[in-house]
């Protein structure tokens, strides 16, 4: 006698069949489609970073642009395989801003964080030109304009600073005024962004400290949630099939632990898991107990996520 699959078995192998073919959703489809699954009608908080790992022979390396939903849901938006290894290069990032202009329209981003590996003055007049705010690191050997003297280094002008105290500087920079504010980290390292909000230097600062959460994002995908880099993929059309999965897993996530109550960890007080982790837990029950009942739980979540996530 022939073993036959139940439903949900066929349910994900046709499931997993789909998302793996050549007609699978798109990264500019998943982005609307994830976008308009959780009515999200406002302008983006945006980050910008790259992550990557080795797997034989092979730099896996990606480009990412993540939305900062709030300050417990960070989901990449759009991405793209630099197929190399090292930094990205101003028109790699110029492309892929593109592709979210194309989408929804720069108009639509209320803020854009980045790190130290994102700066140069393509890239900024770019980002100038198209009116969208900004919060990125600068190195602390920036050159700046002095007057009419030689440039200095960007270190120099916060340098003085101790402890939480921080200062704000107004420049003119490729035609354009922006200002940076600094301030020392924990470690001694000065921290110092630019922006092109006239914002006052906490005010910048806590801005871009935002920026963790794609930090955490890339945890949740690699280390403490999915491993995806774990995957035995190279091909870069499959490994972005598994990105836009884990995507979808990471929304699911979110909405299951969202309104969980979260164990109390008395010593530390605060939450034993994450709401991420606490939504990880809840679904992996329901899949042991019920794959049918895990599904049905899921696109019940799905159908309210709008309703949900604020």
């Amino acid at each position: 006698m022939l073993f036959r699959k139940p439903q949900s078995q066929i349910w994900l192998t046709k499931s997993r069949a789909f998302f793996f073919c050549e007609d699978a959703l798109s990264p500019k489809e998943y982005a609307k489609a994830i976008v308009e699954l959780v009515g999200f009608k406002e302008k983006f908080d945006l980050c910008l970073d790259r992550t990557n790992w080795k797997f034989g022979d092979k730099n896996i390396n990606y480009l990412v642009l993540s939305w900062r939903i709030n300050k417990k849901i960070s989901l990449p938006l759009f991405f793209v395989d630099l197929d190399k290894a090292g930094n990205s290069n101003t028109s790699e990032r110029i492309d892929l801003l593109e592709e979210f202009n194309e989408v929804f329209g720069f108009d639509r981003i209320k803020s854009l964080m980045a790190d130290r590996e994102f700066v140069g003055k393509k890239w900024f007049n770019t980002l100038q030109n198209n009116k969208i705010p900004y919060f990125i690191r600068v190195k602390e050997n920036t050159l700046l304009p002095w007057g009419k003297s030689k440039p200095i280094h960007a270190k120099n002008l916060f340098h003085h600073l101790t402890g939480n105290n921080n200062r704000l500087v107004e420049k003119k920079m490729y035609g354009h005024t922006v200002y940076f504010a600094g301030t020392p980290s924990k470690t001694g390292e000065l921290v110092i962004v630019m922006t092109n909000q006239n914002l006052k230097a906490k005010q910048i600062l806590d801005k871009y400290r935002e920026r963790w959460s794609i930090e955490e994002l890339f945890r949740k995908l690699k280390t403490s949630g999915f491993h995806w880099e774990n995957t035995h993929m190279k091909e870069s059309s499959r490994l972005v099939s598994l990105l836009i999965i884990l995507s979808f897993g990471l929304l699911i996530a979110y909405l299951m632990g969202q309104d969980d109550k979260i164990p109390w960890k008395k010593t530390l007080r605060c939450p034993l898991y994450s709401v991420f982790k606490q939504g990880l837990i809840n679904f992996q029950f329901l899949v042991a107990h019920s794959l049918t009942e895990a599904i049905q739980t899921v696109l019940n979540l799905l159908e309210s996520a709008k309703n949900v996530i604020s």
